[in-house]
């Protein structure tokens, strides 16, 4: 095991670009974690582009049957973190519920940290039922959750429309109390554009102890460091 423990990442993998595992894995590492990688959708490149993407699916069964495989080897124990990104199906997130299942009653301690991957800049990624899952099902579980400002609006809103994206830290910080109460001890959203500023912000809220809460706010990527069980504002 790592100096910090072991991941098993379960998100997106593409051959070109930098999305998912491709980019979690590596600086996981260099934290000092040992990381299991299963691939949720293998593409060529991410869903963003005009032309589209090719690529594979897993399904529900064929993940099922990797950790099956990860426990009649007895390699489940070692894992201390579940990380879990896009998922693509209502179908496949309901079967991540299983494996999570699976890893606490193996380690108690386990730490399941969950992006929420919807969409981003008005537009949808997955199916449009995912986010009353996420909300009804999975947050319950989970102890850290890391939607951006447009994920945030969805899952706060009422139904499967879209709320409004909070624009301002007031509304960011007002709209991670409502997840708080789902579940989540913490909420970091990853990106936002600040109405004041412009700025792209990421701002971080954690319930503690005491019932209070913890609230941060960096603007650029060089000011936040996220890692599973933990973050910091350097």
């Amino acid at each position: 095991m790592g100096i910090n423990g072991r991941v098993l990442s379960i998100q997106s993998s593409v051959v070109s670009g930098y999305v998912g595992n491709k980019s979690a894995v590596f600086p996981l590492q260099l934290l000092g974690f040992e990381v299991d990688i299963i691939n949720s959708v293998q593409f060529s490149n991410h869903t963003g582009y005009r032309q589209g993407w090719t690529g594979q699916k897993l399904t529900g069964e064929e993940l099922l049957d990797l950790i099956e495989g990860m426990r009649s080897n007895d390699l489940l124990h070692q894992i201390s973190h579940l990380l879990t990104g896009y998922v693509g199906t209502e179908s496949f997130l309901r079967t991540l519920l299983k494996v999570h299942e699976t890893l606490v009653k193996v380690n108690p301690g386990l730490v399941f940290v969950c992006d929420p991957v919807l969409g981003d800049d008005g537009v949808y990624y997955t199916e449009r039922g995912l986010a009353s899952v996420y909300r009804e099902d999975v947050f319950p579980q989970a102890d850290i959750i890391t939607p951006n400002a447009f994920e945030l609006g969805v899952l706060c809103g009422e139904d499967e429309s879209w709320g409004s994206e909070p624009r301002t830290k007031e509304e960011i910080f007002e709209a991670c109390l409502k997840l708080h109460k789902l579940g989540p001890k913490t909420v970091i959203v990853t990106s936002s554009v600040s109405r004041e500023t412009q700025f792209i912000m990421a701002y971080a809220s954690r319930v503690c102890k005491t019932q209070d809460r913890e609230m941060y706010e960096a603007s650029g990527a060089g000011d936040y460091q996220l890692r599973p069980g933990s973050f910091s504002i350097i």
